[in-house]
């Protein structure tokens, strides 16, 4: 749920800023963004009695390492295929372009974890 939620919005802001190339700045506000997002969905989740169950992603595996390379080129070219169905009236197919151009790094687990625990206790 919360990595998913995080890509959600993730796609959303990559919808807004992809005629703009992000700068680092930019990069870790968007993050900051869907960090704070993520965490708003989960304390309301936790208030109306829902207790999510969390899933995060693994390392990074060397055996997948040519994937990930395949996916990273991908990202960077859903970008212009997004804008080119946009531009065609596609939304639908645009959005799903954007959404495989958006990429949630590790560390965003990383730095949830810790906070989900407070919240597990506050909530417990």
């Amino acid at each position: 749920m919360t990595l998913s939620t995080m890509h959600h919005l993730g796609t959303i802001i990559q919808m807004k800023t992809v005629e703009i190339q992000p700068r680092r700045a930019d990069t870790a506000a968007t993050l900051i963004n869907a960090f704070d997002y993520c965490m708003h969905r989960l304390i309301l989740l936790r208030h109306y009695g829902v207790k999510p169950i969390l899933v995060f992603d693994g390392g990074h595996l060397p055996m997948k390492n040519e994937e990930e390379i395949e996916r990273a080129r991908l990202r960077k070219e859903n970008p212009a295929r997004a804008i080119e169905h946009e531009s065609c009236g596609d939304t639908s197919t645009a959005y799903e372009y954007y959404q495989k151009a958006v990429d949630i790094p590790p560390t965003i687990a990383y730095e949830l974890i810790p906070v989900i625990e407070c919240i597990s206790k506050v909530f417990n």
